[in-house]
């Protein structure tokens, strides 16, 4: 019966259009090895800011992940060619 009142509810909640609030970002936080890059490879740069900000902020979520400065310029080079074509990082 339970279920049955969570379903009744979830029903009234949007009928009212009552809208749960937005997550906010913090601003985007570029690892210190990819602005590197940047400054070497201008293209790159053109092509990371021209990617939509959720593309910009998987990429720059997933080069930090690394604790190495060594890993985090593999990863940068791993994914150039996918920045240059405007692919996200899971995009094949």
């Amino acid at each position: 019966m339970k279920i049955h009142f969570y379903i009744k509810e979830a029903i009234r909640i949007e009928k009212s259009g009552v809208k749960s609030p937005k997550k906010e970002h913090g601003p985007l936080e570029i690892p210190l090895e990819l602005e590197e890059a940047f400054k070497e490879n201008e293209r790159l740069r053109e092509a990371f800011y021209k990617l939509t900000p959720g593309r910009q902020r998987a990429y720059a979520i997933e080069i930090s992940k690394a604790k190495r400065s060594e890993t985090k310029r593999n990863r940068i080079e791993k994914y150039t060619e996918k920045i240059y074509q405007g692919k996200g990082l899971l995009e094949r």
